[in-house]
């Protein structure tokens, strides 16, 4: 059987893997069949809030039903093909810093790699092993290197995301954690600090332990912070640091970096974590010298009003809240009503206050995802009172450019503010409705 499986594969498996694999599906063809089909209970080490007895249970069921003789010949292949699997049936723990390790590897217990064992081919929309090492091959090349970034953020990526610029940035950040070359890892950083912001629009985003979102701007600091890490000692980091912010820069990216660096140090109101293991990566000194020359780069963008880079931006609510941190607040403030003055900017704006609220009730089939709008953190900038009439404004206008899902946006925005101007709560509303006999998604 490996005669016709490996030559396709080589170079983007681990052979030993592959060999108990084939092992596998000659002797025992029912366990491949749901390995292939239950990729999440045998790939990775243990996630956040796994039930350890559940998986046990699913794991037991399945190895009843294999043969009595080769059973325990079965268990002992899949305990070394999957550690997820041995720690389901009370086996050790891994950490999930080994899943990096095993990514590397080419391990079939590899998320990255789990399909490429089973579909005897590359999944579609991955980066192959091959095409990484070309890409490596060109970070130093800033111009070829971010076009291939571009190419990536258009294509569409593996298990339904939206781009391959998920594994892209999953992959610098590895490899910026583990390479040697210094030269290439400033590379990275200096084309991902520039381009941070067009990859964070991109929603490839998954929910971490059914539970924590993760998108394209947690990967984006990820890897600028990893780079930071391995570039050198500090004199490094700033000096590299200082010349990304004299280039050009996604304004999101560089201000949810500098403001994590800030964070570190306890600044913002954060606090410092007392078992942290690892050193700060910049001196408070240094941090404090990179916010101010931050803070000059975001009033530049801002100057010009409705024409300025930072009102022209998708994510200026966000740059603002960082900007807060970094410079003023009541700079920050004053700049944000100046431009919520035009209707289609202030609609921009709860838009990019808006998220999905999940839940899982009693009577849902599947997880709810209601949307709403932080009235509360708008509360900081705008007037309450005024922004839901503005709203009702707006509706009752009904201008040219405005959407359904924006229509939609302003009524919830108005039933999440109170007539007297006091942010509501999503979930006390939900309640108070269905209290009154009413529908809990009413936004009329």
């Amino acid at each position: 059987m490996l005669r016709f499986t490996f030559p396709p594969l080589k170079g983007e498996v681990y052979f030993p893997d592959l060999v108990g694999v084939a092992t596998l599906l000659t002797f025992a063809p029912s366990v491949v069949q749901v390995m292939a089909s239950n990729g999440e209970a045998f790939t990775g080490t243990e996630r956040y809030g796994e039930d350890r007895t559940k998986l046990g249970e699913f794991h037991k069921a399945w190895l009843d039903k294999v043969e009595k003789n080769v059973r325990p010949h079965v268990t002992d292949i899949v305990k070394r093909l999957f550690p997820k699997f041995e720690w389901a049936m009370d086996g050790p723990g891994y950490s999930s810093e080994l899943e990096a390790t095993w990514r590397r590897q080419l391990r079939v217990c590899s998320s990255a790699h789990f399909e490429k064992y089973f579909l005897l081919a590359l999944p579609s929309g991955t980066i192959s092993e091959r095409e990484w090492s070309e890409i490596v091959e060109i970070i130093p090349d800033s111009d070829q290197f971010e076009r291939r970034l571009n190419m990536m953020t258009a294509e569409p990526g593996r298990h339904g995301f939206v781009s391959r610029g998920k594994e892209f940035l999953d992959r610098l950040e590895e490899f910026a954690s583990t390479s040697k070359e210094t030269n290439k890892i400033e590379a990275v950083f200096r084309s991902v600090l520039k381009l941070g912001d067009k990859l964070i629009e991109l929603k490839d985003e998954e929910v971490l332990g059914g539970m924590l979102p993760w998108d394209n701007e947690q990967r984006v600091l990820r890897v600028l912070l990893r780079s930071l890490e391995h570039v050198g000692d500090e004199q490094a980091r700033v000096s590299l640091l200082n010349g990304a912010i004299q280039g050009e820069c996604g304004l999101l990216s560089l201000t949810k970096l500098v403001d994590y660096l800030g964070r570190e140090h306890g600044m913002f109101g954060s606090e410092v974590r007392e078992d942290r293991q690892q050193a700060p990566v910049l001196s408070e000194a240094n941090v404090q010298k990179t916010l101010r020359k931050v803070n000059r780069v975001i009033l530049t963008a801002s100057d010009g009003d409705e024409n300025s880079e930072l009102a022209k931006h998708p994510f200026s609510l966000r740059i603002v809240r960082n900007w807060c941190d970094i410079g003023s607040e009541t700079t920050a403030g004053r700049w944000l009503r100046r431009q919520a003055k035009r209707d289609e900017f202030l609609v921009g704006v709860l838009d990019q206050a808006s998220s999905k609220i999940r839940s899982h009730g009693m009577s849902d089939h599947v997880m709810r995802e209601t949307l709403t709008v932080s009235t509360s953190f708008l509360g900081r900038f705008l007037n309450l009172k005024h922004l839901k009439r503005r709203c009702s404004q707006i509706l009752e206008n009904a201008p040219s450019w405005l959407s359904k899902e924006q229509e939609t946006l302003l009524k919830i925005t108005k039933t999440l503010i109170s007539d007297t101007g006091e942010p509501l709560d999503e979930r006390e509303l939900r309640r108070e409705r269905l209290m009154a006999g009413e529908s809990a998604d009413d936004t009329t």
